[in-house]
């Protein structure tokens, strides 16, 4: 049995906005909150993969130096890419103190892009159809290494800790769980937190088929819940 823990990145050290491909770090204070508890927990991991963007990577350094534990960097794990979007503070985009010289046409492409982001592509970003491509192949990689890594090592229980986005841990959600990810209220309608972390376990079968199971346990857990969980 393999257990794969996702945890989203803590929030980040700037104005709200959709951070894709910004390359923004995460408040200090916030990952080491996320390193302590870690470090308090009874949990240990085998390896922690990360995403490479900084608000990912650097937490997942400390807590891979905590831990004792080799550290991959995988960019099949990075956020979505929201183009020409990214990376600008709302409040510049609506409101009275609104500055951006796009303001209205991209609040208003932002509006469609969060009522139907399957048919809504942001000017030079990435689609969802493109996103959920990326992700769903850095996943099934994953399982796969996992897989065969299991068959050297005689099906030797391991632990992985993947910190990753938001959006990517909803696009391995939808994959693992077979679940529409163009639907708009998989995006608005489920709570993934700032450093919160889920679950998966993948079984694998006795002849380390590609084909073993794999099962969600839990879904957007808070770090004080954490503690001593299995």
């Amino acid at each position: 049995m393999i257990e794969i823990t996702l945890l989203r990145h803590a929030k980040v050290a700037g104005p709200a906005a959709l951070y894709g491909k910004t390359n923004i770090e995460a408040q200090i204070i916030e990952n080491q909150k996320i390193v302590n508890s870690f470090s308090n927990s009874e949990q240990a991991f085998d390896l922690v993969v990360s995403s490479p963007l900084q608000r990912c990577y650097l937490v997942a350094q400390q807590l891979s130096t905590e831990l004792n534990v080799q550290l991959v960097c995988n960019e099949y794990f990075e956020e979505m890419n929201f183009g020409l979007i990214d990376g600008i503070p709302f409040e510049q985009l609506v409101g009275d103190n609104a500055s951006h010289v796009n303001a209205e046409k991209y609040w208003s492409l932002l509006e469609m892009f969060w009522q139907n982001p399957a048919q809504t592509t942001l000017p030079l970003a990435e689609s969802l159809a493109e996103f959920n491509q990326r992700v769903t192949k850095g996943w099934q990689l994953l399982i796969k290494q996992l897989i065969a890594q299991s068959a050297k090592e005689d099906n030797c229980g391991k632990k992985i800790l993947l910190v990753c986005h938001g959006g990517v841990i909803r696009m391995i959600l939808a994959h693992v769980l077979a679940l529409d990810w163009q639907n708009a209220n998989w995006y608005q309608g489920l709570s993934i937190d700032y450093a919160s972390t889920s679950k998966i376990t993948l079984t694998v079968l006795a002849n380390h088929d590609e084909k073993s199971s794999l099962r969600v346990n839990y879904i957007g857990l808070p770090l004080s819940s954490m503690t001593g969980k299995d």
